[in-house]
């Protein structure tokens, strides 16, 4: 394996099928955080204690899946396994367009779940992690990850980056800013540029990301609709 003991936390709505996989992570090495049954408490778990991985059963109590609780993380980067005893292929597509995230199908083997997660770990730690540098308030230069910034805000003269754990600001603009970003961000108003991957919910004039409502503008609609591909309309 290629993190040494990686802390776990397995989110799964059936108590047998909860022991078996505790069973394997302990004959694994691993350290079982904690095994919850639903995706909201899972959610709020995983922000706070940020687990090396996630085990999760696509279908969990309550109405949001492990497809859904993935989604809710993105901003995270935690590898991901879901696991089922679903045969439904498209539960398999919605699955597999989320990355990190791997795929096991119940019952599976103690070996099965060990080459799952070394194969996962090995492309997470392979994978190049697109950056930036800019420099603090204390005039020192900071490198941050693409992938975790969320929003980019224009004020007059500053540019405030928000990012999953704490927020910059620096002298530059958001057309000179938008020249260092890739093609997961898109300017969605005259004073921000979003990150598309982590947008939660859209509606007719506005975007959430991250508990913040951010405007569409007008001038920026189209190609922000046209960017994310939505053919029918905005998802209410």
């Amino acid at each position: 394996m290629n993190i040494l003991n990686p802390r776990v936390l397995l989110v799964e709505n059936t108590t047998l099928e909860a022991i078996k996989v505790e069973v394997m992570l302990e004959t694994l090495g691993c350290i079982h955080l904690k095994t919850i049954n639903n995706a909201m408490e899972a959610y709020h778990y995983a922000v706070s204690e940020k687990p090396d991985l996630i085990i999760s059963d696509i279908y969990l109590e309550g109405e949001l899946t492990g497809i859904d609780l993935k989604q809710m993380l993105s901003a995270y980067s935690i590898p991901f396994i879901l696991i089922t005893a679903s045969q439904d292929i498209s539960d398999y597509a919605a699955a597999t367009k989320l990355t990190p995230t791997s795929y096991l199908v119940k019952p599976f083997h103690l070996l099965s779940l060990k080459s799952t997660m070394d194969l996962l770990f090995t492309k997470d730690e392979q994978k190049i992690r697109p950056s930036i540098f800019i420099r603090d308030y204390l005039n020192k230069q900071v490198r941050v990850f693409l992938d975790e910034i969320l929003i980019l805000e224009s004020d007059r003269n500053d540019c405030f980056i928000y990012t999953t754990e704490k927020k910059y600001v620096i002298k530059r603009s958001l057309s000179k800013m938008s020249e260092a970003l890739d093609e997961r961000f898109c300017r969605i108003h005259a004073s921000f540029i979003v990150n598309l991957d982590l947008v939660v919910k859209i509606e007719s004039e506005s975007i959430l990301i991250a508990n913040k409502k951010i405007p569409i503008g007008r001038a920026h609609k189209k190609s922000f609709l046209e960017k994310l591909n939505l053919k029918n309309g905005l998802h209410q």
